[in-house]
């Protein structure tokens, strides 16, 4: 029974835990997305997650530019928690997203969402495919 168990490499978070959060913005952000937006948001959600109560058990949070994505510029945001507060896991991942879009808002920040980009050829194009088929 053990076996089986262990083979699903169960997380011990009793002994302290990392959240990564991916949290993708805007490329007209491209000018503060590596430098004055990491900050930013790395000082909101620290202070979030003291506003909510969790300031005892949060060790640690870092904000890092992690890709240039097809609809998006992704940071993650990584939280590094005590095992005090293991049982509030998916919680305090649900805050930091809450966080995170929080602090988009408040600062006029975009967070896209996939597109496709058709492109139509010109009306004289099209003419010149008719005439050729």
């Amino acid at each position: 029974m053990t076996q089986p168990f262990l083979d699903l490499t169960p997380q011990n978070l009793s002994t302290g835990f990392r959240l990564k959060i991916p949290f993708g913005l805007d490329y007209k952000l491209q000018g503060k997305i590596t430098t004055q937006i990491p900050q930013l948001l790395q000082e909101a959600v620290e202070q979030g997650i003291c506003d909510a109560g969790h300031e005892s058990g949060l060790h640690r949070v870092q904000v890092e530019f992690s890709s240039a994505g097809a609809s998006s510029l992704d940071l993650e945001i990584i939280c590094d928690f005590k095992g005090e507060v293991a049982e509030l896991y998916n919680k305090l991942a649900r805050l930091i997203q809450r966080i995170a879009v929080d602090t988009a808002n408040d600062n006029g920040w975009d967070i896209p969402f996939n597109q496709i980009v058709v492109h139509r050829a010109d009306e004289s194009e099209v003419a010149v495919q008719r005439v050729a088929a």
